[in-house]
């Protein structure tokens, strides 16, 4: 009789802990605030997605010389959503775009967009597999525009190491418009690494580049610093300088991603 009270006693106590669990737990995570997730101002995107079940925008102004055109301003968005931890989509493009030509010809508009699905595979809990894939939409005229679509696959890796954070980016474009001689498939490479100077500042350096058959290859060398103005707003800014003529020569940029409740 006394063990069968002690099993009792032992089975209401398991049950109460159950209960205790399922009621808190939920709790335990109303308490843990969300935080914002950059992508921008790197060409490399890091394999984490943005907060589940929050919208994140990141919004910018950015400015190019050199190159085939003289000057370029654009103000480039993107529109993320995660739903899990492992599945999310973005959405972006240029809200605005002003180009001038060597002869002098300015054009503006709006840019191209973007719609991309994006998977993310933890490897541990510091480093982790990403796999972006997506379509650039010819919602621009030209010459803003290729006014084909683009199809592409990347491939993510990043990696914490001691307080430094490494993304790798590799990723292959079915280019939609090309002329003569030149090959449908481009290829790009992209190696970000990020450094938390305190709590509030930032800093990142990175290299990055293309390729593809028929087109002079592409390189770059970035630099960026970030303040974090709370947990759900970062902003950034920085610069880019083209390694070789056929990059624009200088890259400057500013914005912020902003997690929205």
């Amino acid at each position: 009789m006394h063990a069968l009270i002690q099993f009792r006693r032992g089975r209401y106590r398991l049950a109460g802990l159950v209960v205790q669990c399922v009621l808190v737990a939920p709790l335990w995570a109303a308490d843990a605030e969300p935080f914002a997730t950059p992508y921008r101002p790197t060409v490399s995107n890091p394999a984490d997605l943005s907060a589940p079940g929050y919208f994140e925008l990141e919004a910018g102004g950015q400015y190019q010389r050199g190159n085939t055109v003289t000057r370029r301003t654009s103000l480039p968005w993107l529109l993320k959503y995660a739903f899990t931890d492992r599945v999310g989509v973005m959405v972006g493009g240029e809200a605005w775009v002003s180009e001038t030509d060597p002869a002098g010809s300015t054009a503006r508009g709006l840019g191209d967009a973007s719609v991309t699905l994006k998977l993310r595979q933890p490897l541990s809990d510091k480093s982790a597999l990403g796999l972006e894939a997506g379509a650039k939409l010819a919602t621009a005229s030209a010459p803003l525009g290729s006014e084909k679509t683009d199809y592409t696959l990347n491939g993510i890796y990043s990696i914490d190491i001691g307080r430094h954070h490494l993304d790798v980016n590799l990723g292959w474009t079915r280019q939609g418009e090309i002329v003569s001689g030149e090959s449908r498939n481009q290829f790009g490479w992209a190696a970000a690494v990020s450094h938390p100077f305190n709590d509030i500042w930032g800093g990142a350096l990175e290299v990055a580049g293309t390729t593809r058959q028929g087109v002079e290859d592409t390189a770059q060398l970035l630099g960026a610093l970030s303040y974090n103005w709370s947990k759900r707003i970062v902003l950034d800014c920085g610069a880019g300088f083209g390694l070789n003529k056929a990059t624009p020569d200088v890259t400057v940029f500013a914005g912020a991603v902003v997690l929205l409740k």
